[in-house]
C-alpha cells in the first residue's frame, strides 16, 4: 500500500506540521527507488514555505559548518563522522550548528563556535545563522530531524555537502555534493541515485570510530547465558526498516531451517512513538509466529548484551545497516544479508 501511494504522491499533500518528516525519512526504508517521488514533493513544499527567508552569508574562504542534530558520542552519525570532523579541525576553523532542542552531551571540542536552530511550531528560528561566514556547510544526517529538511533547502553556504550519515539523496534540496565511497558506489548509477553530484573517496566513504559507550567484555560474558537448544538470529533493525517483504523472508527462513530458530528483533526507541509498538508486535507475531520471535526493547549496554547471545545477525534490505553490522562484528557475530525478491527470500 505504501509503495502504491509513493508511486504518485497525491497533489493535495500539504506541509501542515513537522510530522511530514515521517514521510520523508521512512520513504527510503519502504522503497529505495520510489522515495525519490516523495522527497521531491516534500522539498518543493518546503521551498514554497520558506520563500523569502533571508540568509546573509559572507563566506570567508575557510570556515566549515557541521549542521546536525546528532553530534553526541552515542549517536550512529557521530560514530561515522567524528574522526573526519576531528581531522578537518586540524586544518580549518569549524562551527557546529546544532539542530533541535539544547543538549548537554554535545561534543563541542572541535568547534570554535556552536550555533543553534530549533523548530518553533512549523517555523525555524534562524537568528543564530542568518549572518555567517561559512564557506562550506556539511550535513551528515538530513532527514533525521525536521530542522535538517528545512535547512537543506536553504543556502547557508556557497558549497553544501552531505554524506552517509543518513545515506540517501535528498532529491531536490539545495545540497550540491554527496560524498560516497569508491568501493561501494556504482558510478554508472550516480544520476539515478542522486540529484547531488556524487564525489567518491577511497574505501567506504567514512572512517568509523569504535563505540565508547559499550562494555564489550561485559557483553561477551552475557553470551554464557544463552538458552540451549536454539539458534538465535539477531535482527537489529529499527521498526522503520522492517518491511513486509523482509518479514516474509524471515518467515521463509524459519520454515526452511532444520534447527529450532529464534529471531530476536531490536526496534529503536522510536517504537514507542505514535502507538507503533502494539501493532508492530501483533503484525510480526502474525507473520512469523509468536513462538519464533522475541521483540527486545533493549538499548545501550543491554542491547549489546542481548546481541552477544546471538549466533549470527541478519542485515536488512533495501535499507541496510551499518553501525548495527559493526556492533555484531565487534561481538564476533557474522552478518548475513536478508533480502527479498518479489515473492520470496534470497
Amino acid at each position: 500500500n505504501m509503495r502504491r501511494h509513493m508511486s504518485q504522491p497525491d497533489e493535495r499533500l500539504q506541509l501542515l506540521d513537522h510530522q511530514v518528516l515521517t514521510a520523508y525519512f521512512n520513504s527510503t526504508y519502504v522503497d529505495n527507488e520510489l522515495h525519490r517521488n516523495v522527497k521531491i514533493k516534500i522539498n518543493t513544499l518546503i521551498q514554497e514555505f520558506i520563500l523569502g527567508s533571508q540568509i546573509r552569508n559572507r563566506p570567508d574562504g575557510e570556515t566549515l559548518a557541521v549542521i546536525t542534530s546528532k553530534w553526541f558520542s552515542s549517536s550512529s552519525v557521530y560514530r561515522c563522522y567524528a574522526k573526519a570532523v576531528q581531522a578537518l579541525a586540524e586544518r580549518y576553523p569549524l562551527e557546529l550548528v546544532h539542530l533541535g532542542p539544547a543538549r548537554d552531551d554535545l561534543d563541542t571540542g572541535p568547534f570554535r563556535r556552536v550555533r543553534r536552530m530549533e523548530l518553533e511550531g512549523l517555523k525555524i528560528n534562524l537568528d543564530d545563522v542568518v549572518d555567517n561566514t561559512f564557506q562550506l556547510a556539511f550535513y551528515p544526517d538530513i532527514g533525521m530531524s525536521f530542522e535538517s529538511l528545512y535547512t537543506s533547502n536553504l543556502r547557508l553556504a556557497p558549497i553544501q555537502v552531505m554524506a552517509y550519515g543518513h545515506p540517501a539523496s535528498t532529491f531536490g534540496s539545495q545540497i550540491d555534493y554527496f560524498i560516497g565511497g569508491a568501493e561501494i558506489e556504482l558510478l554508472e548509477d550516480a544520476e539515478r541515485n542522486y540529484t547531488e553530484r556524487l564525489v567518491v573517496i577511497p574505501g567506504n566513504g567514512q572512517a568509523t570510530i569504535r563505540p565508547t559507550h559499550f562494555d564489550l567484555e561485559k557483553a561477551q560474558q552475557a553470551a554464557l547465558q544463552r538458552p540451549a537448544g536454539v539458534v538465535i538470529v539477531n535482527c537489529p533493525w529499527s521498526q522503520d526498516k522492517t518491511t513486509h517483504p523482509l518479514v516474509r523472508a524471515v518467515r521463509e527462513i524459519r520454515d526452511r531451517a532444520k534447527a529450532r530458530t529464534l529471531f530476536r528483533f531490536y526496534p529503536n526507541e522510536g517504537i514507542m512513538r505514535l502507538n507503533y509498538y502494539i501493532p508492530y508486535c501483533l503484525g510480526m507475531q502474525q507473520v512469523i509466529g509468536e513462538e519464533s520471535i522475541e521483540i527486545c526493547r533493549l538499548f545501550g549496554q543491554q542491547y549489546m548484551e542481548g546481541m552477544a547471545q546471538g549466533h549470527l545477525a541478519l542485515d536488512s534490505w533495501p535499507f541496510t545497516g551499518y553501525n548495527t553490522v559493526i556492533d555484531g562484528l565487534l561481538l564476533g557475530k557474522p552478518a548475513v544479508i536478508c533480502g527479498a525478491r518479489a515473492q520470496g527470500a534470497l
